[in-house]
């Protein structure tokens, strides 16, 4: 099981954190598949978010997945030449591809 310590703000992609000052007003929002989550600040176990609806599947990989792809594409787009070398052969992606083309999907 996946302990979260970090949230969306619900609506936003803002990211509050477990120990934050968090409000009772305010939703939050799983980053990885957008259910709802909730605050869980007890004294017996560490802080944490867990999904409101126990029968969520979610799979965090989904979002860090997500990350990665966001990351990717600001240093590509930011780069005049961005090179990988797979093998012996570097390959300039940008002279090869051009525009890095990036799909986010968003669940619901």
């Amino acid at each position: 099981m996946v302990r979260w310590n970090k949230a969306y703000i619900k609506g936003t992609h803002q990211i509050v954190g477990i120990d934050d000052g968090l409000s009772e007003k305010l939703e939050y929002e799983c980053m990885a598949c957008g259910s709802a989550m909730i605050a869980k600040r007890g004294t017996k176990r560490i802080h944490h978010f867990a999904h409101k609806e126990k029968t969520v599947k979610c799979d965090p990989e989904s979002y860090y997945h997500k990350k990665g792809k966001e990351i990717f594409k600001e240093v590509y787009d930011n780069s005049s030449i961005f090179i990988i070398s797979p093998s012996s052969n570097n390959i300039d992606l940008k002279k090869e591809y051009g525009e890095c083309k990036m799909e986010i999907r968003e669940k619901g």
